[in-house]
């Protein structure tokens, strides 16, 4: 009896590890600094500063005055997850006068330069607070977001003394932007007190893809638009029509050719 050998096609499968996505968001650079001063009348200024940490503060009061006559503070909590796409910060600025002559001032500062390689949407949201106590003082805060293709239209731009709160979402192309968050606190009169606080945040995360239609959803599509054709031809393509004997002049047969 011969024997019969059956060959199968050997059926390989090939597969091919594509290489990870590069981040779609790179930090270039940042500057992160908070910084106090204070000054009095007779003995100069003192100016302290700290940077690039993720936890910072500085006091400072003018040098060898037994009794502060200005005391100048600053803190920074902080955070760079660029894996994440996250970016948030949080901190406070003061400035106080006791005496005449004295002077003192706080600045907390966050600084990003950020690479897109990729469409992105973000939120950002930011509480901006301060106080006053006489005319001698003052407070400010800017938050702004720039694209370096256009740095004359920023997307936002936020320049303000009182109190804001601000939540801006939006969706940003492939460039290069400019990130910066800067709050500022001054006191120049006996009796003043100038204070201000920033919590910030800005995320961001992919642009969903433009939506699909389902294989089903075009099963159906295309069912029904066969079904359609299908029906309007076979109307078309009826023939001629003849009346039966015996039958009535509604009832009618069309003749196939």
């Amino acid at each position: 009896m011969p024997i019969h050998y059956r060959f199968f096609p050997a059926i390989v499968l090939l597969t091919a590890v594509a290489p990870a996505a590069a981040d779609p968001i790179t930090v270039v650079s940042a500057t992160r600094f908070v910084q106090a001063s204070a000054s009095g009348v007779c003995c100069g200024l003192t100016n302290i500063a700290q940077t690039d940490l993720d936890n910072m503060a500085v006091n400072a009061v003018p040098p060898l005055e037994p009794n502060p006559s200005a005391v100048g503070s600053a803190t920074q909590m902080s955070r760079i997850i660029e894996s994440e796409r996250f970016f948030f910060g949080q901190g406070s600025v003061s400035g106080q006068v006791t005496a005449p002559g004295g002077e003192a001032t706080g600045q907390s500062y966050y600084r990003l330069t950020l690479d897109l390689s990729q469409p992105q949407n973000y939120v950002f949201i930011g509480v901006f607070n301060g106080t006053r106590l006489n005319d001698g003082d003052s407070t400010s805060w800017i938050a702004s977001l720039t694209d370096d293709n256009a740095p004359d239209t920023p997307i936002f731009a936020l320049r303000e003394s009182d109190a804001i709160n601000r939540f801006q979402p939006g969706t940003l192309q492939p460039g290069r932007y400019d990130f910066l968050i800067s709050v500022a606190a001054i006191s120049t009169r006996p009796g003043g007190n100038a204070s201000g606080t920033e919590d910030f945040r800005l995320e961001f995360s992919d642009v969903p893809p433009a939506p699909t239609p389902e294989p089903a959803s075009l099963l159906l599509l295309g069912s029904g638009a066969g079904f359609l054709f299908a029906r309007r031809r076979g109307t078309r393509g009826g023939g001629d029509v003849k009346q039966v004997d015996g039958t009535s002049a509604d009832s009618r047969i069309p003749l196939r050719s």
